[in-house]
């Protein structure tokens, strides 16, 4: 089985729309910025639960989903009442300069190239647009004690049949894991510049740990999910 064939075989994620703590940070990021998109791609949409929590029935705000996965655009366009496609992060299918704000939420992690994927999102902004993410934290602090008692670290797999060596039974998929460290620097590598990075909680996390995961989400470097808001320092030519 290869990683493509996996995504596409996926049925549709993200039913569940209430808004989430990696939402709720990138609505504080947007309105804290003055970020005011008219034209908005959700790269990854799932079922909709990021336009849902992000945009609601902003109608002023033209949403447009994109996924891998086939059931999951068919899903996304019932349930927002937007228009979604279906695409891959090699090659987008969208115009360049063509979009204000990308959503792009729990994809790197998921992706083989991740620099095609930051070339075509640079490509399709407008100048002065904006890049949001979303992408699991590696030196998550639950992440430092799993390996210091040798287990395998959250949000890591080893296989796309079953999960080995650590807690919990889905495979989501997960090729690529990034510590703040490095999320940062590829950004910029790729010609992004963060406006601010930011931390959310792990959902996952025990109850009687949340509120020490919600304490150490203050930090960027300790929390379970890193969150990006970014602009391009120039349009491609």
């Amino acid at each position: 089985m290869t990683a493509r064939t996996f995504y596409e075989g996926q049925v549709a994620m993200g039913e569940d729309h209430v808004e989430s703590a990696i939402t709720t940070v990138q609505r504080r990021l947007l309105d804290f910025h003055g970020i005011v998109p008219a034209r908005v791609l959700d790269l990854g949409c799932g079922a909709g639960a990021n336009t849902l929590a992000l945009f609601g029935n902003q109608r002023d705000v033209s949403v447009v989903g994109l996924d891998i996965a086939h059931p999951s655009a068919v899903v996304y366009r019932s349930r927002t009442g937007r228009p979604a496609v279906v695409g891959a992060g090699e090659a987008l299918p969208v115009a360049a300069g063509s979009v204000d704000l990308v959503v792009c939420n729990d994809v790197l992690e998921h992706l083989v190239d991740p620099d095609t994927l930051m070339e075509e999102i640079r490509r399709i902004l407008r100048p002065g647009g904006h890049l949001v993410l979303s992408t699991p934290n590696l030196a998550a602090w639950f992440n430092r004690l799993a390996l210091l008692a040798g287990v395998q670290p959250a949000f890591s797999e080893v296989s796309f049949r079953r999960i080995f060596g650590r807690p919990g039974s889905d495979v989501v998929g997960h090729l690529r894991l990034y510590t703040p460290r490095a999320l940062l620097p590829f950004l910029a590598f790729h010609g992004f510049r963060v406006r601010e990075a930011a931390a959310a909680p792990f959902p996952a996390i025990p109850s009687p740990l949340r509120w020490l995961d919600r304490a150490l989400s203050r930090s960027v470097g300790l929390g379970g999910i890193t969150i990006v808001l970014a602009t391009p320092d120039a349009p491609v030519t």
